[in-house]
């Protein structure tokens, strides 16, 4: 072959090439970008484009927008940081409806409404060209980079005065102090936390390396891959051995502006209710502090905001040292009995459990146990399909 042919047929190629990326790039660059407008609290209004199929999380950081601690999971959905809140036109135009999940993490955002949503959630399309969004003064969940525990000790007035008798930091901050090298400063809290748990409850939690691992984490637990299992002390015994607690839960219209305590759908203050469901299987019967008491093994199958608690206070058995759930009268106990005991992850065969934290031995003989029904064993999911 001579040397110009040979330079024709590249000459030819590249041409074709170059015609074929010039194509591409004006089919791109002619996709209409969907305008969004985000108003803050301050009155500020910040107009941005996007593309059919980006997010609203989306558009704010393509666009560098200024929204400080905004959407801190990367849009993994494990936080509620990218809470915006729509008109209620709008909200019913959205082409999708919240997920559980979604339901579930907006139960953690502050200012929360009829019309909330998480920003990471809501997909552009045409149709939505034009969209206004009100972001809250504050973007931070309700997981607070420290917890305060207040004393009311009396009333001036109408007015009830409070002392701050205690701040304790957080996890994220305990982890930071702990793990260094492996703080992220980009995120809001520091850490991928790929779920939650309530402040009193200890044990397991899972917490991922890097943004990949938790969105596929998070995933297994939104498709209700993942099994966790909680070991709690409950007030009073348990009659039956196995129980499946299946009230839908929802927020109790008193405690709006309060400590956002959950209840029941049978009481008269519960607004929104979601389907909840929890299995119960029954370790031992015995006694705390001389009172009837009854260890539980719990299956949260659904994940709504104080679900244990919530069930366990429907049923009469008053988790042991849950000040919320006992009307504010369970005091005495050092803590709330309640530990997440096992996780099945459902990804790459992560299955961790820990010990038993309320036997007799670690509890300095305050719990005695007088009848033994089950034990936790490795394989708990065996242990509930036994009742099934």
């Amino acid at each position: 072959m001579s040397k110009q042919l040979l330079k024709y047929i590249i000459t030819k190629s590249c041409l074709r090439s170059r015609i074929h990326n010039m194509k591409y790039m004006s089919t791109v660059n002619n996709e209409k970008l969907i305008k969004v407008t985000f108003n803050k609290a301050n009155g500020d209004k910040i107009t941005a484009e996007g593309k059919k199929g980006d997010s609203l999380l989306d558009v704010i950081i393509n666009n560098n927008l200024d929204f400080d601690g905004y959407g801190a999971c990367e849009g993994t959905l494990t936080c509620s940081t990218c809470h915006v809140i729509l008109d209620p036109k709008d909200y019913d135009a959205l082409p999708e409806k919240p997920s559980d999940e979604e339901l579930d993490m907006l139960d953690l955002a502050y200012n929360l409404t009829d019309t909330s949503r998480l920003g990471c959630q809501i997909i552009l399309e045409e149709k939505l060209d034009g969209l206004e969004v009100k972001v809250p003064a504050t973007v931070n969940d309700a997981r607070q980079l420290g917890k305060m525990f207040q004393t009311i000790i009396g009333n001036v007035g109408n007015k009830r005065i409070v002392i701050i008798t205690d701040l304790r930091p957080s996890l994220d901050v305990i982890l930071g102090k702990k793990y260094p090298h492996l703080v992220n400063s980009k995120l809001e809290h520091s850490f991928y936390f790929v779920h939650r748990l309530d402040f009193v409850t200890s044990g397991l939690l899972c917490i991922a390396l890097n943004k990949r691992a938790c969105a596929k984490a998070s995933s297994a637990m939104q498709k209700r891959i993942s099994q966790k299992y909680y070991i709690a002390l409950v007030r009073g015994h348990v009659s039956k051995d196995h129980l499946d607690l299946t009230n839908p839960i929802g927020y109790c219209a008193k405690e709006v502006d309060g400590n956002r305590k959950m209840c029941n759908v049978d009481e008269e203050c519960c607004t929104e209710p979601r389907d909840a469901l929890t299995r119960l299987v029954v370790l031992e019967r015995g006694v705390y502090m001389s009172y009837p008491a009854t260890k539980v093994l719990l299956q949260l199958v659904t994940g709504r905001r104080h679900q244990i608690r919530v069930h366990c206070s429907t049923i009469g058995h008053t988790i042991v040292g849950d000040y919320t759930y006992s009307g504010r009268k369970d005091t005495s106990p050092h803590r709330t009995f309640l530990h997440s005991y096992r996780l099945e992850l459902g990804v790459d065969g992560i299955n961790v459990q820990t010990n038993d934290p309320f036997t007799e031995a670690k509890l300095n003989g305050l719990w005695i146990p007088v009848e033994y029904v089950n034990k936790a064993e490795d394989d708990c999911f065996r242990l509930f399909s036994r009742y099934s």
